[in-house]
């Protein structure tokens, strides 16, 4: 059994290692965008989606998508689409399901394109739910398993076009894909789709939740400023419960992701359920936040 929780600490700990390292080169890479330094840009973001951050995946098959290496290359853009999408990414099932629906560097496949908009959804994709949508108005069902990723630089059938609208028709599911300004959008009447829940938390044992603690902030922030990754796990889930902290959902992920980064396999097993009490809107800002801070450093303002 402890060679086993060694083993996992390790990879933890690998993991962490290479995520922080994907997130400063992304960051830096969007700077280098913000400069105008695009060869130096497109490499930090390039570097961090192989190392495995969604966000630069994303980004990366957006930068494919719209030539930003030469001419546009779709094929790759999915590639990396998908990527993101496997990560779980709204923007990356989002951006994947655009390009099944218009059939660009895969075959066509409105099915998919539906379940992919579906799952975008359920993380609180805007555009997304108006592209879902307008496929189900469309009598279009999402499928009920992915389907399977073409090899990559596999050659494409040819798209078939959309129907053209009626007269009194605002324009179809590309328009919602392309629209730039949301206020442009017609109003989308349909039910909310609901996030999924994950399972209740496991009972935390004493030594993640010890009752005599009354102030943990006290107890442990100290510490957790100084990278004591135990210190940061308690502190975390004492904000999630809100018993010895004030309940504080953004700060619960914080001090988790922070524990999960700095090595503690224990954190990994808890953090689903503090993201999950961020409203998707403020995951992002939220995990980048985590990602750039360092050891000794006041708390960000979240």
């Amino acid at each position: 059994m402890g060679v086993d929780l060694e083993i996992q600490r390790e990879v933890v700990m690998e993991m962490a290692a290479r995520l922080t390292e994907a997130r400063k080169l992304y960051q830096e890479g969007v700077e280098l965008l913000q400069q105008e330094d695009y060869p130096q840009a497109g490499d930090c973001i390039s570097r961090a989606a192989q190392l495995g951050d969604a966000t630069a995946q994303c980004h990366l098959g957006f930068l494919y998508e719209n030539g930003f290496f030469g001419d546009p290359n779709d094929q790759e853009a999915v590639y990396w689409y998908r990527k993101a999408a496997d990560q779980c990414l709204a923007n990356g099932q989002f951006r994947l399901g655009a390009c099944y629906q218009l059939g660009k560097g895969v075959e066509q496949d409105w099915e998919e394109a539906a379940r992919l908009f579906e799952l975008a959804a359920k993380l609180g994709h805007t555009d997304a739910a108006h592209c879902l949508a307008d496929l189900r108005e469309m009598g279009v069902t999402p499928a009920v398993s992915p389907k399977e990723a073409p090899p990559r630089g596999a050659a494409v059938k040819e798209a078939v076009p959309e129907p053209e609208p009626k007269d009194d028709e605002q324009d179809g599911p590309e328009f919602w894909v392309h629209s730039p300004e949301p206020e442009a959008r017609q109003e989308v009447k349909s039910e909310p789709v609901a996030r999924p829940q994950p399972p209740p938390m496991p009972e935390l044992p004493p030594i993640l939740d010890d009752p005599a603690v009354t102030d943990a902030i006290a107890a442990y922030q100290a510490l957790a400023l100084q990278n004591d990754t135990q210190a940061q796990l308690k502190l975390g889930l004492a904000y999630y419960l809100g018993r010895s902290a004030p309940a504080d959902a953004k700060l619960a992920c914080f001090w988790v992701m922070r524990s999960m980064l700095a090595g503690d396999y224990q954190a990994a097993q808890y953090l689903q359920y503090c993201v999950h009490a961020l409203p998707p809107e403020e995951q992002d800002a939220v995990q980048t936040k985590t990602f750039m801070w360092m050891p000794g450093q006041p708390v960000p303002q979240l």
